[in-house]
């Protein structure tokens, strides 16, 4: 699993617990290939929550489109876009989002 730093994440990212891989705190981003060439997409409220069954989660809303040249646009578990696209964060990252409750 790739690793990103706290000072490489943006406060408008949203971190996040994932406990199917184990403790610590994620991001997930898309960096595979935007057709706009502005960087890659980050998520601002939690990637896993939808408002509804019928509206999905945004990770799910956005990895099963064909817009994005990065990735194969399919319907992909939480567990998969976490593995192919999240980041775990640094010990960095708790020490500087105290704000965050802490895991035990």
């Amino acid at each position: 699993m790739r690793t990103v730093d706290a000072d490489l994440v943006k406060a408008r990212e949203y971190i996040f617990p994932f406990p199917s891989l184990g403790r610590g705190w994620y991001v997930v981003r898309c960096d595979l290939g935007r057709p706009d060439n502005r960087g890659f997409l980050r998520f601002k409220s939690h990637p896993f929550e939808g408002p509804s069954e019928i509206n999905p989660s945004p990770a799910m809303n956005h990895f099963r489109k064909k817009t994005c040249q990065g990735h194969e646009a399919k319907i992909y578990t939480d567990l998969e876009i976490v593995r192919e696209f999240g980041y775990r964060g640094t010990c960095s990252i708790l020490s500087s989002l105290p704000s965050l409750p802490q895991l035990t």
